[in-house]
């Protein structure tokens, strides 16, 4: 059926600010759960990028059960509130502000290597879908395949119902056939993120910031290993090097 990656954003905090580390831990074992129970078909599933308040659960899987994990996900983001989770619709036209969602076609690699990006905001709403623009731009021909990026339009995510273009704080998510592509993806997302006048912040950072800033996370899933990417790039890299004629 080939694999599909996907990443499943939302507000899940009763505060504008920060998600509390005891609700990052309680569904970091929920998906540890989760993973138990489909073991066909799932590769993985991980809390991915988080900031201010948001987070992402991201996952890779056979095509044929993404709408029923896409479910499952909604149905444990739903036990933390927020009102994400109650803006989905069952038709376009009733549509409200609900999670983001990426997905995205994945190569025929063992280890199915991501990069992950979650945007969020204290009053800058408006910025924040411009910033995500830039970034998806940026890393469009540097990947394999990319999703997400601000909702416009009534959205379906699939075994889950419509949101509509209210939806704000998007997701991205890039896919990589080999490692070589993951330095420069992580590479040309924080700096584009940063030249549109956003701030990356490390993983779990709250929104501390001035009303009107635009704050972004980003994260390595490297076969299925959660890495903070932001303090991998700011730490500089290492000596290994691949030839960059992977690069699409």
């Amino acid at each position: 059926m080939g694999l599909r990656a996907v990443a499943i954003s939302a507000d899940v905090s009763e505060n504008d600010v920060r998600v509390p580390r005891s609700v990052l831990r309680s569904l970091e074992r929920d998906l540890e759960e989760l993973e138990a129970r489909y073991k066909e078909g799932l590769l993985y599933v991980a809390l991915g990028p988080s900031c201010g308040d948001d987070l992402a659960v991201v996952y890779v899987a056979e095509r044929d059960v993404v709408e029923e994990l896409n479910a499952a996900i909604l149905e444990v983001l739903e036990r933390y509130g927020g009102e994400d989770v109650m803006g989905i619709s069952e038709e376009p036209e009733t549509a409200g502000e609900g999670p983001s969602y990426a997905e995205a076609e994945c190569p025929e690699s063992e280890y199915q290597d991501l990069v992950v990006a979650l945007f969020d905001t204290y009053a800058a709403e408006n910025r924040v879908d411009e910033v995500a623009e830039v970034c998806l731009r940026a890393i469009k021909n540097l990947c394999y395949d990319v999703g997400g990026g601000p909702i416009r339009e009534p959205t379906e995510i699939p075994g889950v119902g419509y949101v509509g273009p209210e939806t704000d704080d998007p997701v991205l998510l890039a896919t990589t056939d080999h490692l070589s592509q993951v330095g420069p993806t992580v590479g040309a997302l924080i700096g584009a993120g940063k030249g549109a006048g956003a701030r990356p912040v490390y993983r779990g950072a709250p929104a501390e910031v001035l009303p009107g800033t635009v704050i972004f996370s980003v994260t390595m899933i490297l076969n299925g290993n959660v890495v903070d990417a932001v303090k991998a790039l700011e730490a500089g890299t290492g000596t290994e090097r691949w030839p960059l004629r992977e690069l699409r």
